[in-house]
């Protein structure tokens, strides 16, 4: 199977989003020296990399089911088959 050219940008922009989210961690943990603004980087930064996340699974899933069909996960094509 053949990747899709989608896929290239789609990782791209989760790999920028991911090592953003990671910056803004580790800068408003060990770097930033104000607490409020500091908690919210953390914070912040938590929720991008769980939604980043969540998506690209999400969409991976999706892309997989829509590409593959039900055959794959043993589903036959119509319920009236049986031997």
């Amino acid at each position: 199977m053949r990747s899709n050219p989608n896929w290239k940008y789609r990782r791209i922009l989760i790999f920028a989003s991911v090592g953003m989210s990671f910056v803004m961690i580790v800068w408003g943990a060990f770097v930033w020296r104000d607490g409020g603004v500091a908690s919210e980087l953390v914070r912040s930064g938590t929720t991008i990399l769980v939604a980043t996340l969540s998506g690209y699974v999400f969409g991976a899933v999706l892309d997989d089911h829509w590409q593959n069909g039900e055959k794959e996960h043993g589903e036959s094509e119509s319920l009236d088959e049986h031997p």
